[in-house]
């Protein structure tokens, strides 16, 4: 790894984790927002939600708290896919980005392998288990000639 990348990772390290507990109550915040309550009034960590288990059933909507965190925790949760698809949590999209300079899309940078385990490879996994892991339609030939 050059000087140059080590400097834009450690840039982006320190806008990512300037206070560790901070951002761990904050991602804590936004769990339990999402998760906490369903619409039922139960408990919505009691049971895994299968849409296939659960064809027959009416559908649980969770319905999230409010959080005074909220916008804080969006901001955690775009920074978490950023670093899981190797991209800068502007998206390149921001010119005057001290971090990227407007070019930190996805693969800007190595993904992190957890992080891209966690947020993507649960995606995958469900296409692969439909059929679409090849970015074919299971329902068409594959040969458009």
């Amino acid at each position: 790894m050059g000087a140059t990348e080590l400097d834009d990772v450690s840039a982006l390290l320190q806008r990512v984790l300037p206070d560790p507990a901070g951002f761990a109550e904050r991602l804590l915040d936004q769990f339990v927002s999402r998760w906490g309550v369903t619409s039922a009034g139960r408990s919505g960590g009691s049971a895994a939600m299968d849409p296939e288990e659960d064809a027959g059933a009416p559908p649980v909507v969770l319905a999230p708290r409010f959080v005074p965190h909220s916008l804080d925790a969006l901001t955690d949760s775009n920074v978490l896919l950023a670093s899981a698809l190797g991209a800068c949590d502007c998206w390149g999209l921001q010119d005057d980005c001290v971090v990227c300079k407007g070019k930190g899309e996805p693969g800007w940078v190595q993904p992190d392998v957890e992080l891209f385990q966690v947020f993507v490879g649960p995606a995958v996994a469900r296409l692969a288990d439909a059929g679409l892991a090849d970015g074919h339609d299971p329902g068409t030939k594959g040969n458009a000639s």
